[in-house]
Order: C-alpha cells, then sequence, then structure tokens
C-alpha cells in the first residue's frame, strides 16, 4: 500500500474483491477523536504545571527575600541602587531557573518514554517518541519563564524595601497587608473565565479552568485570614491552639495566602482529574452494560451457522439471542452493521434510544427494512428518525432502502472507531443475502444453568462463555488505564506544591523564635511550644485541601459538561476517597517538614533566642 493511498479506496476495492464476507476497519480511524477530546485537558495540566512552578518559585524567592532582609539593608546602606539590589536577585533567580528548566527537560523526556512503554497496547506498536527541537525549546521557554516570571515579583519586592526598614530587628512581626491590585486582578480573571465556561467547547473551558482558579489565588491572600480563623474555629475543640497558630498564620497574611494558592491549584487540579476519571468510569460502565441483553455472552472464534445457536440454547436450557457482525456500503460510506435478534432487548433492556420510540422501532426494525442508528452516525452524518438510508449489498444486488426507526444512545463499536448500525437478523439476512447469516456472538438471557454448566456446554462447540460484567471490568481496566496517567500527573502537582509548603514553614518557625521564647518565659512548656508549631502546620495544610477539594469540584462540572458526547454523558461522584488521601498527605506531609525546625527552635535556650532577636 502507498503511504498516499486513501483508506477508504482501499476499503472499496476489498468489498469489490471478496464482497460483503469482508469487514473492512482502519484502526486509525477512530484515533484522531479521542485525543481531539483529550487534548484541552493535557493542555490544562501543562498550563496548571507552569503556574505552580511560577508560585513555587515566587515563593522560594520570597522566602529567600525575607532571610536575607538585613543583608539586602546593609547592601542599601552602602550604596547599592534598587535595581542593583533587583539585578542581583534577578541573576539568582535567570541561573536557578534555567538549572531547573533544563532538569525538568530531561526529566520531562524520560517520563514521557516511560509512559509510552507503560501506555502500549500489548498488540499495537509502541508510537514513537521524536520531540522536535521546536518542542523541546518551547517546553524549555515555558519552565524558564515560569519560574522567571514567578520569581520576579517578590524579588521587585525586595528591591524596593526602604533600607532603614530592611534594617529593622525584628521583620517577623510585622503584620503583612495584601498586595495593590490583588482583588481587582481576581475579579478580571473570574470575569473572563465566566464568559468562557459558558462556551461549549473544550478548549474555552480549560482556559476558563485555569483562570478561575488563577482569580482564586489571587484573592486568598486577602480572605486567608478570615479562612484560617474559621478553620481553627471549628478545629478547636479537637486542637485548642488553633486560634493561636491561625492568628500567627494571619500576620503573615501575604505568604500564607501565597502557599494557599499554590495548594489550592494543586488539590484543585487532582480532585478535578479524579472527578472526571470517576466520571468517565462510570458512562463507560453503563454504556456496555446497556449494549447487551443478558448477563453473559458466548464469543465463537469464527462465525457459526444459526443451527448451532438452537442447540446450544436446547443443551444449556437458556434463551439466547444471535449477534452477527459485517461491514456494508450505506450511502456511499462503508459502516459496521449488528444483525440482531431485536426479541431479547423487548424483554430484557439495553439499546437505549435517544430519539424515537422504543418499542416501536424495535419492533420495526426486526420485522421491515430499517436500521436503529448511533447517535455518534447520526451527528456527524445527519441520519435522524425517518431519514432513508440506501444499503449496497454487492455481488449485483439490487440496493435496499432502510428507514431509520430510532437513534440508540450507544451501539456496538464497529473496530475503526464508530459504532454500527443495527439491523434485525432475519432482515439482515434478507438484505445482505447468506453473507448475514449465522452468529459471532450469542447473548444469554436466562435460564437455571449454573455458569460452570454454561462454560462446558459452550465449549462443546467451541466457544467461550464470558459475562458481561467481565467485559464490564475489561472496558474499565482499558479506560482506567489511560486516565489513571492524568490522575499521577495531578497528585504529581500536589507534591510539587509541598515544596511551597516547606518553605514557608521553615521560614516561620525561624521567624517564631522570640514568640516562642517569650511564651515558654511565661511558662509555656516545649512540648507544647511544639505542639503549637505543629498545629499551625496542619492549620495551614488543612486549609489548603479544604479550598482546592471545594475549587476542583466546582471546575470539574464545566469539564464534564463538555467531556460528554453523543450518548456519554459522564456523571459528577465527589472524588471522596482522593480527597481523604489529600487531606492525609498534605496535612502530614505540613506537620513532617516543620517538625525538625521547630524541634530545633522549642530547643533554643530561652535568653539567647530573645537576643538573638
Amino acid at each position: 500500500l502507498d503511504p498516499a493511498t486513501a483508506p477508504a479506496a482501499v476499503a472499496t476495492r476489498v468489498r469489490d474483491t471478496l464482497g460483503p464476507v469482508a469487514a473492512t476497519a482502519d484502526p486509525r480511524g477512530g484515533v484522531d477523536e479521542p485525543l481531539s477530546q483529550l487534548q484541552p485537558l493535557l493542555a490544562l495540566v501543562v498550563v496548571l504545571s507552569v503556574i505552580l512552578g511560577a508560585g513555587v518559585s515566587a515563593n522560594s524567592i520570597a522566602v529567600s527575600a525575607v532571610e536575607r532582609r538585613r543583608d539586602t539593608g546593609l547592601l542599601r546602606v552602602a550604596g547599592a541602587s534598587r535595581r542593583q539590589v533587583l539585578g542581583l536577585f534577578a541573576s539568582e533567580t535567570a541561573l536557578i531557573a534555567l538549572v531547573g528548566a533544563g532538569f525538568g527537560l530531561v526529566a520531562g523526556v524520560g517520563l514521557a518514554a516511560l509512559l509510552v512503554h507503560v501506555a502500549a497496547a500489548p498488540d499495537l506498536p509502541a508510537p514513537a517518541l521524536a520531540p522536535g527541537p521546536g518542542q523541546l525549546g518551547t517546553a524549555l521557554a515555558a519552565g524558564f519563564g515560569a519560574a522567571f516570571a514567578g520569581a520576579s515579583i517578590p524579588a521587585l519586592a525586595a528591591a524596593r524595601l526602604p533600607a532603614l526598614r530592611a534594617l529593622r530587628s525584628r521583620p517577623g512581626g510585622e503584620r503583612e497587608r495584601p498586595l495593590r491590585g490583588s482583588a481587582a486582578a481576581a475579579l478580571a480573571c473570574w470575569g473572563a473565565a465566566a464568559v468562557l465556561l459558558l462556551v461549549d467547547r473544550a478548549a474555552p473551558v480549560a482556559a476558563g479552568v485555569v483562570l478561575a482558579l488563577l482569580g482564586l489565588a489571587l484573592l486568598l491572600p486577602i480572605i486567608a485570614p478570615a479562612l484560617l480563623r474559621g478553620l481553627a474555629a471549628l478545629l478547636s475543640p479537637l486542637l485548642p491552639r488553633a486560634p493561636v497558630a491561625a492568628a500567627n498564620l494571619a500576620r503573615r497574611r501575604n505568604r500564607s495566602g501565597l502557599v494557599l494558592g499554590v495548594l489550592t491549584i494543586s488539590v484543585a487540579a487532582a480532585v478535578a482529574l479524579a472527578s472526571l476519571t470517576s466520571g468517565a468510569m462510570a458512562a463507560g460502565n453503563e454504556w456496555v452494560g446497556h449494549l447487551f441483553a443478558g448477563d453473559t455472552v458466548l464469543v465463537s472464534p469464527a462465525t457459526a451457522r444459526d443451527e448451532v445457536a438452537g442447540q446450544i440454547s436446547a443443551s444449556a436450557g437458556v434463551a439466547v439471542g444471535r449477534l452477527r457482525f459485517l461491514s456494508a456500503p450505506v450511502d456511499g460510506l462503508i459502516v459496521a452493521i449488528t444483525a440482531a435478534d431485536l426479541e431479547p432487548y423487548v424483554d430484557h433492556g439495553g439499546l437505549d434510544l435517544v430519539e424515537g420510540d422504543r418499542s416501536a422501532a424495535l419492533e420495526h426494525t426486526g420485522r421491515a427494512p430499517a436500521v436503529i442508528v448511533p447517535q455518534q452516525l447520526a451527528d456527524r452524518y445527519g441520519w435522524h428518525l425517518g431519514h432513508v438510508l440506501r444499503l449496497d449489498p454487492g455481488s449485483g444486488g439490487a440496493a435496499v432502502a432502510l428507514t431509520v426507526a430510532g437513534v440508540a444512545a450507544h451501539t456496538f463499536p464497529g473496530g475503526d472507531g464508530r459504532e454500527s448500525l443495527i439491523m434485525g437478523h432475519d432482515q439482515a439476512v434478507l438484505a445482505l443475502g447468506p453473507v448475514a447469516a449465522g452468529f459471532d456472538d450469542l447473548q444469554v438471557l436466562g435460564g437455571s444453568t449454573r455458569a460452570g454448566d454454561l462454560q462446558t456446554v459452550a465449549g462443546s462447540f467451541g466457544m467461550q462463555a464470558t459475562a458481561v460484567a467481565d467485559i464490564q471490568d475489561a472496558a474499565r481496566r482499558s479506560l482506567d488505564h489511560s486516565l489513571q496517567l492524568l490522575a499521577a500527573l495531578g497528585w504529581l502537582g500536589v507534591v510539587v506544591a509541598m515544596l511551597a509548603v516547606i518553605n514557608t514553614l521553615v521560614v516561620n518557625a525561624r521567624q517564631g523564635t522570640r514568640e516562642l521564647a517569650l511564651l515558654r518565659a511565661v511558662g509555656l512548656s516545649r512540648r507544647h511550644a511544639l505542639r503549637l508549631v505543629l498545629v499551625e502546620a496542619a492549620l495551614l495544610g488543612a486549609a489548603g485541601v479544604l479550598v482546592g477539594s471545594l475549587a476542583g469540584c466546582a471546575v470539574a462540572l464545566p469539564m464534564l459538561r463538555v467531556s460528554a458526547s453523543s450518548g456519554f454523558a459522564p456523571h459528577f461522584d465527589p472524588p471522596l476517597t482522593v480527597i481523604a488521601a489529600l487531606t492525609i498527605l498534605v496535612v502530614v506531609g505540613a506537620m513532617l517538614a516543620a517538625y525538625l525546625p521547630a524541634r530545633r527552635v522549642v530547643g533554643t535556650a530561652i535568653v539567647g533566642a530573645i537576643r538573638y532577636e
């Protein structure tokens, strides 16, 4: 086959040579559509990762500026200008950002190679990993730009700090004020997000989600004191020192708000991805469950004669329904057709219709030249109720007019990314001839035969019995294999956000040395002082998880709406297990991060700590 040969032309040649007995399918035909649905979600993960990188960089430089505050003041007193101080911070930031982006580029290529190996299907060759210079350059520029842009704000603030104020002996006791313009910027982000979230396309909604989370992060330094005090009041029965810890965090509102913003974005991304995953799993499970009328399917390795269905029914004492899969030209398109016994669907459910009366459609399709089309093809080709399709049986046979009796939410897959048309089995034989006779699968509709006996009867005819529940599990595993990769990226973002938490808690512990020493001087024990610092860490982590979980559930709703397609409507299911796991990870991680510096601080002699400050 020449590379320029069209798949449709190949399918036509095959059918002209072999007739309708050959079912043609392009394995690449259904690749672009699911990938196009995943691309906005992947772009969302990338953008949120860039924002997280900017937030962690901003927090790190802010921590460094606080630690070197007196050094900066001495430089200013010695004659250094604001521009020189800013250049010093900018040079350090650029060097760190460049090194970090370089390591990130190497790690990203390695991670991509690992994901290609893990996600490759066993029956298909692994896709080649060949990132171009443009892609690598874009990734490097994005990582460097995010780190440098995030760090430039605290660097500029450090350079603009007056020299005398920088030389004050106790900067840790100052009460911070919110940054100017943060409320206006947050409202602007939310206004733009409200417009984008109303669009019914995935890309604008993903951009709206990013703006909504960014607006929330900008607003957190303003609402952080009230949020922390309210959460502390709720936890005070369990943690009596929570109000004191909240007051300490509220005094450093900008630093606490920045950490809460980074945590909120990362937790929201993880929760939203978990919601999308669980919703897709439930929708896929419902999809498969509604395809079959029975609870067991007998799979034949080759097309079997109709007489075999009767023998199996008599031997096993069960009712069966035939399924025959083939393809034929319909309105000039090679499409898959499933010839099925439709009577079982009348009594046992399945084949949910979104257009037309279900009972009438099943009866008409089983007794007349008619078809039930999937909503996927109905939307793509305009085939709706009452539409007349032209079926070409081939081999010189006369064309058959098929009436669309109904539109189903989903039908059986056709092997090329599209779903199949449903015809009555006997009507398919009349239209397509002997090629439609027999069956490929049998649906077991009921009876008292045990599963072992049914497997034995099926094995005697060279067939295998498969429970519909097992098919659902296989579909769930296939979907989970891909979606869990996105969930892993969300969890990775939470781990990255914990770096900002660690930085902040370490600096808070150092700057709180004198305050803890004064409390110990009036009777607070070292154990209680240590508990106070740990409660502060737990409160900061719990607040980030709380806001992030609520934000993640909120942004998951529009993302679920735009991810829905023809007959595929994932439902919102709050990922309570994921939220609980995130709470444990963040809160316990924050307490562990604060333990060592807090123990060092509370172990300092009271007189020495006060004198040092």
